[in-house]
């Protein structure tokens, strides 16, 4: 059953496959709060009040919305560190090859190249983690 919205009269498709669709507030509730904001950040934006902000934060959907939002918003990050990561490995190179230290350079390059292995793992990690969970959802829940 689909809720009407206040604003347009319909809700948006704006959600993942079996997902309620989301409604313009809704959808700038979730951006909100997927944008690193709070709640109150989160009531703000869609126009509705703290208490209510709380209540849709909870709800299934809205909650799913967020965390795809979250998700490829940290799929970008990912892949600019990726991007960062060869030149932050040629540069630590360069760096070990002169005569005087560079701290900085090298500490931030390190930083860089700490940042996309994690990421990289992380990556894998959910890969694999959404592998078991649809081998489990086939097999009906059962280990």
């Amino acid at each position: 059953m689909t809720k009407k919205s206040s604003e347009s009269g319909r809700k948006h498709r704006d959600c993942e496959d079996g997902a309620e669709p989301l409604s313009p507030r809704e959808i700038r509730f979730a951006d909100a709060i997927a944008g690193g904001g709070t709640i109150s950040d989160g009531a703000t934006a869609a126009g509705i009040s703290y208490r209510s902000a709380s209540r849709w934060k909870a709800q299934r959907h809205i909650a799913a919305a967020i965390r795809s939002r979250t998700t490829e918003s940290l799929s970008q990050a990912r892949a600019v560190l990726a991007a960062g990561a060869r030149s932050s490995a040629v540069e630590l190179v360069r760096l070990a090859k002169r005569a005087r230290p560079d701290s900085a350079r090298v500490t931030a390059s390190r930083a860089v190249l700490d940042a996309a292995i994690c990421a990289t793992e992380i990556a894998s990690l959910e890969e694999r983690l959404v592998e078991l969970e649809s081998a489990l959802a086939t097999r009906g829940g059962r280990p």
